[in-house]
C-alpha cells in the first residue's frame, strides 16, 4: 500500500491509501480516491502499523466540531485497507498526537510538543519525554516560522532521533 497523508486546500488535510499493485496495473487509481479510505474527518498524521493496520490521527478540531473537547482528547482511527470504508478500531488518547510514528503493534510515538510513547490498546500515555522539544505540527501544512526539527525512526523501529541545535536526542525502544 502506498498513502498520502497531506494538503488539499486550505485548511483541510487529508488522508488516502492506495494499492500498489492497481496502480501498476492502471496508473489512474492514483488519480482518484484510491481504496476509499474516509477516516471521517481531517486527519494530523498517518502511518503503517507493525502489524500492517493503518492509523490515523485526527486533529483537535475536526473532534471540537463533533463536541469532544479538543483540550482533553483526540484520537487514533486503525483501518484494515483490505475494508477501508469503515474504522477497525477508534482508541482515544488524553493529550495531542501531532506527527505519530509506529514503534511496534501497540505503541506510536505521539510528536506533539515533546515525544510520548502511547499504548494503542487503551490510549494511555506510558511514558514520555518533556526535556526534548519535537515541535507543534499538527498539520501536513507547516509555517516557516515554526517548522519541527529533523526528526526520523530507523527502519526497525528501535531508534527514533531528533535534532536540537547543539544536539541530537536518541530514543530507544526494546520490546
Amino acid at each position: 500500500y502506498l498513502s498520502s497523508a497531506g494538503w488539499v486546500w486550505h485548511p483541510q488535510d487529508r488522508v488516502l491509501a492506495y494499492d500498489v499493485e492497481a496502480a501498476l496495473c492502471d496508473p489512474a487509481h492514483l488519480d482518484a480516491e484510491g481504496l476509499g479510505l474516509d477516516p471521517w474527518a481531517e486527519s494530523s498524521s498517518a502511518a503503517f502499523m507493525a502489524d500492517g493496520q493503518f492509523v490515523v490521527a485526527l486533529t483537535e478540531v475536526e473532534l471540537e466540531d463533533r463536541g469532544i473537547s479538543s483540550v482533553d482528547t483526540t484520537e487514533l482511527r486503525f483501518f484494515d485497507l483490505r475494508n477501508p470504508a469503515e474504522a477497525a478500531r477508534v482508541v482515544h488518547v488524553a493529550s495531542r498526537l501531532g506527527t505519530i510514528m509506529p514503534v511496534d503493534a501497540d505503541h506510536v510515538l505521539a510528536l506533539y510538543g515533546h515525544p510520548r510513547l502511547v499504548d494503542v490498546r487503551e490510549g494511555r500515555v506510558v511514558r514520555e519525554w518533556p526535556e526534548i522539544d519535537t515541535g507543534r505540527q499538527t498539520s501536513s501544512i507547516l509555517t516557516a516560522t515554526d517548522p519541527p526539527p529533523p526528526m526520523s525512526i530507523n527502519a526497525d523501529r528501535t531508534r527514533f532521533a531528533v535534532a536540537a541545535a547543539d544536539h541530537i536526542s536518541v530514543l530507544v525502544f526494546s520490546s
